[in-house]
């Protein structure tokens, strides 16, 4: 039987997430400026934009992160840096798509960023 998560915890679980994406951000910053590019190509040709495309892609190639070892790509990550991608380039709001996610407790969509909590 699955168990429920209450509001609150479903609230940390979402901050916790989205510091891991921050964390990635910050030790993967060639992989994340990659997918950046593949989004912006994406956007400038008014093609479809779409997050799980972009991540594969990115795995596909090799990235070293700042302590010397191979960029991971974490699925569980990939809600929460879609929304940091949004962060980043707020030009691609209403055209990259996001899936509901834990991270829409923490996230405003129509701001673009993170919410106090």
């Amino acid at each position: 039987m699955k168990r429920e998560f209450t509001q609150e915890e479903q609230f940390e679980r979402a901050k916790q997430r989205m510091h891991e994406a921050d964390e990635w951000m910050n030790n993967n910053w060639d992989a994340f400026c990659f997918i950046i590019h593949l989004a912006s190509l994406d956007y400038r040709s008014n093609r479809p934009m779409c997050m799980t495309r972009y991540f594969e892609q990115a795995r596909a190639k090799t990235f070293t992160s700042q302590d010397g070892s191979n960029t991971k790509f974490n699925n569980n990550l990939r809600a929460a840096l879609a929304r940091k991608l949004l962060e980043a380039c707020p030009m691609f709001r209403g055209k990259l798509k996001l899936r509901k996610s834990i991270c829409d407790s923490v996230y405003d969509a129509n701001a673009g960023g993170v919410l106090n909590g």
